[in-house]
């Protein structure tokens, strides 16, 4: 999943996953994890659970309809 940059080294990408804590969101979030990418999960947390997002990842809670929202530092 990692794009070549310069050199033919590997490029750390950045995804936005909204609904990461919940069960699909949570999978997905691990696997580009994994990979050694850099993700951003926003959730509103209705059905969701901050247990399901990894340390490494930061989780941003709050409604799209909304101007109010919550970051939490991993």
């Amino acid at each position: 999943m990692h794009k070549l940059g310069l050199m033919g080294r590997a490029l750390k990408l950045r995804f936005l996953v909204p609904g990461g804590a919940g069960y699909i969101g949570s999978v997905v979030t691990n696997d580009l994890v994994a990979s050694g990418n850099e993700v951003i999960v926003y959730d509103n947390l209705s059905t969701g659970n901050t247990g399901a997002v990894p340390k490494a990842t930061r989780l941003v809670t709050g409604e799209f309809k909304s101007d109010s929202y919550r970051v939490h530092q991993p």
